[in-house]
Parts: C-alpha cells; sequence; structure tokens
C-alpha cells in the first residue's frame, strides 16, 4: 500500500491516523513519529494549540487508515528536533565529523589488519583530534552522538571511537590531562585492535558462538598488546590498557583474572567506557538497549567488576547530561527529565503531559527510549 503525507488542523484529526512528524508544542515533543493518535490525544491537542499544522500519513486506497509505512519513516530526521537552530547545526556538524573520522579510522584498521603493524602518527593525530576537536562539542551533544544508531558492519571502527571519546572524557572528569590524557586517549582508540587479526566471519557471527570461537574472540586483547608492543614509540601504558581492559577487579576478567590494584589506571576507565558503548550499540549478536537500562546495569555490577571510583565519575555526569533530555516511555509518552536520581538512574522524576511523575512509583512504566 502507497502513502502520502496530509497537513491537517488539531479538529480535523480522527482516532486512528498516525503522525508523519513530531508533535512538538512550546518546544516540548508531546509525541512523536508514528504514535497512533487517540481521542484524548486529539483533545489534548485541540485544548493546546487548535489551529497549528497536523502531519499524519494517508493512504492512497479509499477507506484505508493511514498506517504507518516503514519505507516513509524516517527517524533520523527527527533526531535533533528538540535542539535549538543553533545547537542543531553544531550537532550536525559533530556527526558528519565523527563519520568522517570513523571511515579514516576503518582504513587505519585495516592497514594494521595486514601488517600488525601501528603508524604512531595516526595514532597521535587521531587522539589529537578526539581530545581537541570533539572536546570542544559539549559533552550532552558527545553523549547524544554516540547513541545514535550505527550500522552493524561499522560496529568495529565507530566502538573504538566512541570508547575513546568516552575514555577522554571521563579522564577529563578525574583530573588526568596533558600527556597522559593523550596516552589513556591512544589506549582506548586502540583497545580492540587485536580484533583486525581475528577470521571475520567469527567475529560478525550472529548466531551463539562455539567455546572455542568464544575463546578465540578473547584472545584479542593479547593479540592487541602484542601489536602495540611491536611499536617502539608507544609508552608502555598504552599496551597495558589494551592488554587489561577485560580485567575485572574481583578476578574474574580476563585473559590475566587479575585483581584491584594490579588492573591499570587506563584498562580500568576504558573498561567503563567499552561496557556502556557495548550495551548502547546495535551488535550483529544483540540489539542495544536503553542507555538508562545501561547505566543501571552498569551500577550493579560497578563495586565487585569495575572500578568503583571510575563508575561513580562517569555516572555522576551522566546524570547530569540526561537532565532536561526527553525519552519515550513504554506506553508511548514523551517526557522531558526533571532530575536523576544517581542510585534509581532508570527511574528518574520527568514531566509528562505538564505533570510530575515519578517512575521509581510507576513499576508499570520504564523509559524505552531517549529521544
Amino acid at each position: 500500500m502507497k502513502y502520502t503525507v496530509e497537513k491537517l488542523l488539531p479538529n480535523e484529526l480522527r482516532p486512528g491516523m498516525i503522525l508523519a512528524q513530531n508533535l512538538v508544542i512550546d518546544n516540548v515533543k508531546l509525541l512523536v513519529t508514528g504514535a497512533k493518535l487517540t481521542q484524548k490525544m486529539i483533545d489534548k491537542i485541540i485544548s493546546l494549540q487548535p489551529f497549528m499544522d497536523v502531519y499524519v500519513y494517508k493512504a492512497l486506497e479509499k477507506g484505508a487508515l493511514a498506517e504507518r509505512p516503514t519505507e516513509v519513516y524516517n527517524k533520523d530526521s527527527y533526531k535533533y528536533a528538540n535542539l535549538s537552530e543553533t545547537r542543531r547545526v553544531q550537532a550536525q556538524k559533530l556527526e558528519k565529523s565523527v563519520d568522517d573520522f570513523t571511515k579514516e579510522m576503518k582504513g587505519v584498521f585495516k592497514c594494521i589488519s595486514i601488517d600488525e603493524k601501528i603508524d604512531v602518527d595516526d595514532v597521535r593525530k587521531y587522539s589529537k583530534t578526539i581530545i581537541e576537536e570533539f572536546g570542544d562539542y559539549d559533552y550532552d551533544l558527545l553523549i547524544k552522538n554516540l547513541l545514535f544508531d550505527k550500522g552493524v558492519d561499522e560496529y568495529l571502527y565507530s566502538h573504538s571511537i566512541n570508547v575513546s571519546i568516552l575514555s577522554s572524557m571521563i579522564g577529563k572528569w578525574m583530573g588526568i590531562e596533558g600527556r597522559e590524557l593523550l596516552l589513556l586517549t591512544y589506549s582506548a582508540l586502540l583497545h580492540d585492535i587485536g580484533k583486525t587479526v581475528i577470521d571475520q566471519k567469527v567475529l560478525n557471527k550472529p548466531s551463539a558462538l562455539t567455546k572455542k570461537e568464544f575463546d578465540e574472540i578473547k584472545k584479542h586483547s593479547e593479540y592487541g598488546y602484542k601489536i602495540v608492543k611491536k611499536s617502539q614509540f608507544l609508552d608502555p601504558s598504552v599496551g597495558m590498557g589494551v592488554l587489561m581492559h577485560h580485567e575485572r577487579i574481583d578476578g574474574s576478567g580476563y585473559p590475566l583474572g587479575l585483581k584491584g590494584d594490579k588492573i591499570h589506571k587506563f584498562a580500568k576507565i576504558i573498561a567503563v567506557a567499552d561496557e556502556f558503548d557495548a550495551m548502547t550499540s546495535n551488535k550483529v549478536y544483540s540489539s542495544k538497549k536503553s542507555p538508562f537500562l545501561c547505566l543501571e546495569e552498569l551500577q550493579s555490577v560497578a563495586w565487585n567488576q569495575l572500578d568503583g571510583d571510575v563508575c561513580a565519575a562517569f555516572l555522576k555526569h551522566l546524570t547530569t547530561v540526561y537532565t532536561g533530555e526527553y525519552v519515550r516511555l513504554n506506553n508511548g509518552k514523551v517526557g522531558k527529565i526533571v532530575k536523576l536520581d544517581m542510585f534509581n538512574i532508570s527511574k528518574p522524576l520527568i514531566n509528562v503531559e505538564e505533570e510530575f511523575m515519578d517512575l521509581k512509583t510507576r513499576s508499570d512504566l520504564y523509559i524505552e527510549e531517549l529521544l
């Protein structure tokens, strides 16, 4: 069935119609594209803005309701809807920069996979870009960009960049600066470099891995360490971060089963960034989760597997970044985050349809998506 988009006044809307554009009133996104209108929603729109333009999908076949056509719906068209024009331009510029950066890193990683040699000048250049160029953007724009959908075929490259950006941010929040911050960023950018020498069919296998295949993938940190160690111009701390980023402070990690202070500081920071980005990304074998559920999961393992100081710095600043953002609940309603509780991150106080709602008191509601 083919569809078109129709512009209607609120009093022309009917239950069952599907929104073709986010409904924004007084800079608040009330409904998102794809929402099916109910009479209650229509009455609310009429009471707030009786003469606004509302865009809905219309089936070209006579008498058919305009159900959302997947070939027309483009979520990317609306991901900047909550930003001012100035910040929208900044966000679009940032996204293009990161996309271009990802393409360049793809070439760098492919070269390393061929001869297992690192061009230190490339690593230095790209790390400075992360610290200096991307560092000029507000943290909330950076975090939003990291959470945008990326193609699963680009996961290794976008993940490496995301983890290096997150690690650099965490490092700054923890007071790391100068040469040490640059070395941390080197290490984070290269943390998964060992995966370039693993059979890509195994690495990108969509079905369950065999024990042999999983054991091979777990060796990527050792492979990466050997590649880094070959470069006499890289500080030993870079290799330590690469080797140990899957170690856990309770000794449950790999490849060495190290505990506590035996794990290098860089590796502890990269571990938190790596876990968060992996949770919030689409991969060939799993779909991403809500960033709020991810933060809660991160918090639940923070005190026995991940470094508590690193997690505390990360969670504290993320709660600030997300305050004021819009979210979609599992019931389809959109709300604005008013206050985040660091100890119950997935259940913030939000403003929904001009009413305050504390999700800690609502076991039936949870945040499905950050808008």
